[in-house]
């Protein structure tokens, strides 16, 4: 349960989509189980596993806020996702299991009620997938041709040979070798055998690159801003919303599913993100309270580590932060 529930105003969570099949675009040409077609779920798409640990992440944010959120109705929840296939299905999962219906909603005993959510085309979400926009495209490009980039291709032109060698595929970049890790992750956990060769770059080096990857995304305040800048104003707007009464006294809660990019970057942006690969369902949750007649921010983080989602410090700030003050550190990161 979080503590001082009745200081809690609004809620934020973002979180991974559950476990996946692997994504056709990232397999490679000599990739064995190429034409593999995950029946039935299709190639990039939600296993049964992952609809369990989505509703399981509901069930316990539910358990978490029981008595903060209420029952369900119209007002009290905005969801978003990315416009992917799994992440939209993951939220209905979450949704399904915060918000089980009423015994009057309920449905010929069906233990599920619709929730709508919304989602924008890749090109146009610049709420979600800022990393798709061109701005940030470019930007990532420029860390990519950086000579401390280059050095770490340099440093490795060896293994890197070596992968090119027997996937048949030229991988340049760091968000390539984060593919073909996950590639191979995805292949295992649907229980294929790796081939002998593959043990000489995953999961070690192939991890430390992917890692790489993700902290590429945070490297400067230009790539921060086009990747995360609107999440972190409509954060901001909404809180201040709710501290100046604008907002539904019945809205409560805010869901957002996408990627593990998603985590990782905004986590970067906070300069909280410690170098890992999130796990599926992880969630970076944000907690709107007011104390002492003050309104700030506490920030966790659930890798499932541990039972309970860690509480984070932001850097320049206390584990309560002052919504002013959590403002003012992030502002040059915000959208004019």
């Amino acid at each position: 349960m979080s503590e001082n529930i009745n200081t809690l105003k609004l809620i934020h969570v973002l979180f991974r989509h559950g476990n996946r099949t692997n994504v056709k675009s990232t397999c490679f040409p000599n990739d064995p189980y190429i034409s593999e077609t995950y029946h039935p779920y299709g190639r990039g798409q939600l296993t049964k596993a992952g609809k369990q640990n989505c509703h399981n992440l509901g069930k316990y944010l539910r358990k978490r806020y029981e008595n903060y959120l209420g029952e369900y109705n119209f007002n009290t929840v905005e969801a978003f996702s990315t416009d992917m296939p799994r992440t939209k299905m993951s939220l209905q999962m979450v949704l399904a299991g915060l918000f089980p219906p009423s015994a009057d909603e309920a449905i010929d005993n069906l233990n599920w009620q619709p929730i709508p959510y919304n989602y924008k085309p890749v090109s146009d979400d610049k709420l979600l997938f800022g990393v798709c926009q061109p701005e940030h495209r470019e930007e990532l490009d420029k860390i990519e041709a950086s000579a401390e980039v280059q050095a770490i291709y340099e440093k490795n032109k060896d293994l890197i040979a070596y992968i090119n060698q027997h996937t048949g595929k030229k991988y340049t970049e760091f968000f390539s070798y984060f593919d073909l890790y996950t590639t191979f992750l995805s292949e295992e956990e649907w229980g294929f055998e790796l081939e002998e060769w593959t043990k000489t770059i995953y999961p070690n080096f192939l991890k430390s690159l992917a890692i790489q990857f993700f902290m590429t995304l945070s490297k400067t305040d230009k790539i921060r801003k086009y990747g995360q800048g609107n999440f972190l104003k409509k954060i901001i707007d909404e809180c201040k919303a709710k501290m100046e009464g604008v907002l539904s006294e019945e809205r409560k809660i805010y869901l957002y599913s996408g990627h593990d990019i998603n985590i990782t970057q905004f986590l970067g942006t906070l300069d909280l993100f410690e170098p890992h690969m999130p796990p599926y369902c992880a969630c970076v949750i944000l907690e709107l309270h007011e104390i002492n007649g003050e309104y700030g921010l506490k920030i966790f983080y659930q890798d499932y580590k541990q039972e309970d989602p860690k509480l984070m410090k932001l850097p320049g700030c206390q584990e309560f932060c002052p919504l002013d003050k959590f403002v003012e550190i992030h502002e040059k990161y915000l959208p004019e």
